[in-house]
């Protein structure tokens, strides 16, 4: 034993052992150093220009300042996507707005075209009265006092043309009533000139009334 502890070869492996264990305790503090900085670099992303190391060469420095001009335009664009999104939301937000208007200008729109057509209806019922009135009164005259009248009513309508209302009382009259008008107004005491020309220009369209009124024979197209 006291031969071994005077060997050199004795010391030599016990410092070789010593040296061994503190690399390994060193080795791994190092790695735990490594794992740690690597941890929060995954953890947060830079948020502007890396700072490199002082000692680059010139072709690592060209490409970092490269990647810099890179990430400008890149951010560059971001802001300039996000102002044009923001204009886009508020030209939907306008438009929106807009839209609201015009559905409610559209419902205002309708609601008075339904009252307009309502008061249409009552004009139309209001003048069939007046007409079957007028026609009432007619059929209740002789007939020179009925072309009379209606030589009174067509004193200022143009030319070949007749008064509609005279028109409207012909045509909701009986016919059996309407011939001995017609037979004043030709050759009756009352008879003119005038009464002759209205005479010609109420059957005539007397007549087209007749055409447009009746339906077309399906069975007979030709019409012969």
């Amino acid at each position: 034993m006291k031969k071994l502890l005077n060997s050199t070869w004795f010391y030599s492996l016990l410092a070789l052992a010593i040296a061994f264990v503190l690399a390994v305790i060193f080795a791994r503090k190092d790695l735990k150093k490594i794992g740690a900085s690597h941890e929060t670099h995954e953890a947060s992303a830079p948020m502007g220009p890396v700072k490199y190391p002082g000692k680059l060469t010139e072709e690592l420095k060209e490409f970092v300042a490269t990647l810099e001009k890179r990430d400008a335009k890149i951010r560059e664009k971001e802001e300039a996507l996000e102002k044009i999104r923001d204009s886009l939301r508020q030209e939907k937000e306008e438009f929106d707005v807009l839209k609201t208007e015009v559905t409610n200008l559209q419902d205002q729109f309708d609601q008075k075209a339904e009252a307009f057509r309502q008061k249409r209806i009552i004009l139309e019922k209001a003048e069939q009265l007046k007409m079957v009135d007028l026609t009432k009164t007619v059929e209740s005259l002789s007939p020179s006092a009925a072309v009379a009248l209606f030589l009174q009513m067509n004193k200022d309508n143009p030319e070949n043309f007749a008064n509609p209302t005279i028109t409207g009382i012909l045509n909701l009259m009986d016919p059996k009533d309407i011939a001995p008008i017609f037979e004043e107004m030709t050759d009756g005491k009352q008879a003119s000139d005038d009464s002759k020309a209205l005479a010609a220009i109420l059957a005539q369209q007397l007549r087209r009334l007749v055409v447009e009124e009746t339906p077309a024979n399906p069975g007979n197209p030709s019409g012969g």
